[in-house]
């Protein structure tokens, strides 16, 4: 990792309840391009659309498959506010990169820029990686209910979670160490959710914000999530000798040198904290069981919020358009049509009667305040009805003090995320498809010319305020399923499972672990469409099931499955041994000669099927044919030469929505 030390020497942010000019009001808006796209299922196609801006000089349109891949251009289209891209799948998620150049008055040819996320069908992260977990162990007794329900959350939507239990005094060093030591011995490890006031990482000599007075070391829980980089704190610049006492950093005080780390973050990450909050009445500790409570209400449903977004600009031209965190992401959030924009003063007046999604706001600042919005001590007494939130002014990105505004808004009844989004912007738009507030994070954290940068890219202060793991859209969890069962059939070789389904869903997936505390693994290769399933290969001792509801989500913006939270988990014992059972199946017949393995299947209907080799372990290790397979015969052969098995028992499998046959095979390589 680069070591990076410079002043940021600005212009400061105006002071407190600065209004922004209107003569300058839309200049977000021009330096955005706030785009949405609408899906075609029949033939797959995806059309892009933006709104309208004076200023344009012309559009161009840019795509890719995955963040990281090259920008691929896909077409100029002058001035036009639409364009279709008929050359897209089903199944694959697409990036869109929006190009404009416009001209304001006697200034020309400026850049501005506009992102998606879309795609048609694509399939559920089924599997979503492990989250490190460090919690306070300040409250950790008296909220063990509470983050052991967290922790079950988390688990049913496809996490495997790490917890540490630390103290606040504890070293910043001793709990990346912790973090580290789990990332090396376990490649899952994806995400990491500081919970309580866990010590606060200082590393930098930055000023974001522009203040002179500012200038120096800036909390970077960045430091937690970076599993590569080198920190020392051997440096110091006398500029920050001037700054405010918490950001003064001078060697062997505990605050790191580094400044910039944009590129080389492995971790997705974020903070819930309500340490020193005294505008609020409520405790430390009730504000922390707050949080939580409405973290789990929002999983289940119960806390929810019109797909709209609110955004109030206080700062316009100034600065370089901050509020472009609002205008390119909200669109393809929420909808062009579904963003509601708000003067100085607007915020609390709309958001303590109207609940949102997504809410922007803009002004100077102060630690407890934001121009034209409003200070901790609003967020206090009134509500802010947003479930994710975006502030931005002076002095509080630094957000480890009292009172600090950014982290206000997670102490309220409903707002469950926050960052500091103008310096550098943010980039959420994923979301649209899925992914979580940590995945946006380290997006941000690690663009340093991906997208926009905007000033402030890739240094420490990036920081999410709020549960990483969350994403915009969580389907009921099938937990409302109390008739599910596990029987065992055919002579003790197999499990039935049986289920009702009491609200409609787009199908079901099927996990099995071996024991408690095993991870569990999807047995089904697509959504079970009816109640019921049948496990042909389950283990003789024990068998441990749960299912996941499947939705599609997201819209006509861009549709992708997610698998809902899962079911209590039913259990199968004492069943006879599959592996030294010879099974069978009159619709399929195996052989093996020398390196081929021929399959011979009759098929009882034209459905989509599934013709896998598993092994004794019950996973998959090829797949011979995934299609439609129609009625009737069907001859396929797999050249081992080609794959790497090795001797021994294997199973193949056909599994299609109402049919399923296996049979024994064994190799002899």
């Amino acid at each position: 990792m680069k070591t990076l030390r410079y002043s940021i020497i600005a212009i400061g942010f105006i002071t407190f309840g600065l209004t922004r000019p209107a003569s300058a009001q839309y200049a977000p808006y021009n330096m955005s391009v706030a785009a949405s796209a609408v899906i075609q299922e029949q033939p797959p196609r995806i059309t892009l659309s933006w709104l309208q801006d004076d200023s344009a000089i012309s559009y161009s349109v840019y795509r890719r498959e995955a963040p990281g891949d090259q920008w691929a251009k896909q077409k100029s289209v002058g001035k036009s506010l639409t364009w279709t891209d008929t050359t897209v799948q089903a199944g694959i998620e697409y990036e869109y990169y929006i190009s404009k150049s416009w001209r304001l008055g006697k200034t020309t040819g400026l850049p501005g820029q506009g992102y998606l996320a879309t795609g048609i069908n694509v399939q559920a992260e089924e599997t979503r990686g492990t989250v490190d977990l460090i919690v306070d162990d300040t409250f950790a007794v008296d909220l063990k209910t509470e983050l052991s329900r967290l922790v079950s959350d988390m688990q049913a939507d496809g996490w495997s979670v790490i917890r540490h239990d630390v103290n606040r005094s504890d070293s910043v060093e001793k709990i990346r160490a912790m973090i580290i030591n789990d990332y090396q011995n376990d490649a899952t490890v994806r995400s990491v959710f500081l919970f309580g006031h866990v010590p606060v990482p200082y590393s930098g000599f930055l000023n974001p914000d522009g203040h002179p007075n500012h200038y120096g070391a800036w909390p970077a829980d960045i430091y937690y999530a970076d599993m590569s980089g080198d920190y020392t704190d051997d440096a110091s610049d006398d500029n920050s000798l001037q700054s405010v006492a918490a950001n003064v950093n001078v060697p062997g005080d505990g605050k790191f040198d580094q400044t910039a780390v944009g590129g080389s973050i492995e971790l997705e990450s974020g903070r819930v904290d309500m340490w020193n909050m005294p505008s609020f009445t409520k405790s430390e500790k009730e504000l922390l069981r707050q949080y939580l409570n409405k973290d789990h209400a929002f999983r289940i449903g119960t806390l929810k919020a019109p797909t709209r977004a609110f955004l109030s600009d206080n700062f316009g031209t100034y600065g370089g358009g901050f509020a472009a965190s609002g205008w390119r992401n909200f669109p393809n959030l929420v909808g062009m049509n579904n963003i509601t924009v708000g003067g100085s003063g607007s915020w609390f007046t709309t958001l303590d009667t109207a609940a949102y999604l997504w809410a922007y706001g803009c002004g100077g600042g102060s630690f407890n305040s934001c121009g034209g919005i409003g200070g901790t001590i609003d967020f206090a007494k009134t509500e802010s009805r947003a479930i994710f939130s975006m502030l931005f002014g002076s002095y509080f990105g630094d957000w480890n003090d009292q009172d600090n505004i950014l982290r206000a808004p997670l102490a309220n009844d409903m707002t469950l995320t926050n960052c500091w989004a103008g310096r550098p912007q943010w980039y959420f738009h994923p979301m649209a498809m899925g992914h979580s507030t940590g995945y946006c994070t380290r997006l941000t954290q690690n663009n340093v010319g991906d997208y926009d940068p905007g000033y402030g890219a890739g240094l420490v202060h990036i920081a999410l305020m709020g549960d990483p793991t969350l994403r915009e859209t969580f389907p009921n969890p099938p937990s409302s399923y109390p008739s599910m069962s596990a029987t065992v059939v055919d002579a003790g070789h197999a499990v039935n499972l049986n289920w009702m389904i009491l609200t409609p869903t787009d199908g079901f997936d099927v996990y099995r672990a071996h024991h408690k505390g095993d991870p569990f693994v999807l047995l089904n290769s697509i959504p079970v469409p009816v109640a019921q399933y049948t496990d042909s290969l389950p283990f003789p001792d024990s068998n441990i099931y749960v299912i996941r509801a499947v939705n599609k989500a997201g819209g006509t913006r861009g549709s992708y499955y997610v698998a809902g939270q899962a079911s209590s988990p039913v259990v199968a014992t004492h069943l006879a041994d599959v592996a030294s059972t010879i099974a069978v199946n009159a619709g399929m017949r195996v052989s093996y000669d020398g390196p081929l393995v021929s399959v011979s299947l009759v098929s009882q209907s034209s459905l989509p099927g599934r013709l896998s080799l598993y092994d004794i372990a019950g996973r998959e290790v090829h797949v011979i044919a995934n299609e439609v397979i129609g009625q009737g015969m069907h001859n396929y052969i797999l050249d081992t030469r080609n794959q790497t098995l090795s001797s021994g028992l294997y199973f193949v499998r056909f599994v299609a929505p109402d049919e399923q046959e296996i049979t024994k095979l064994i190799l002899d390589r």
